[in-house]
């Protein structure tokens, strides 16, 4: 499970990255769709996530599979916040 979680938050940092340095006029709709809902979106995969609880509870037990749920979510936004924040901060979109 340790993967999917490593996989899913990076993609939260890069969709933050993406947030922060090109939303807004500069990327247009079906580009933002493309790009952060299409190829972002499907590198951090929920049905994937969904396995992994499914099978850490199996294997491990209830506390292990929350501890990973709270872990990927905290993780997730805590590094949208990040990623966006670095690119604002590096000159981002306004």
């Amino acid at each position: 499970p340790w993967g999917t979680l490593a996989v899913n938050v990076s993609g939260a940092l890069l969709i933050g990255l993406a947030l922060g340095r090109v939303s807004g006029p500069a990327l247009t709709s079906w580009l933002w769709l493309l790009l952060v809902v299409g190829v972002l979106g499907s590198f951090t995969t929920v049905s994937s996530f969904s396995l992994q609880v499914v099978g850490v509870a199996e294997r491990d037990g209830l506390r292990p599979a929350v501890l990973y749920i709270l872990l990927t979510l905290a993780g997730g936004l805590m590094l949208v916040s990040l990623g966006y924040g670095l690119a604002r901060a590096a000159g981002g979109a306004a």
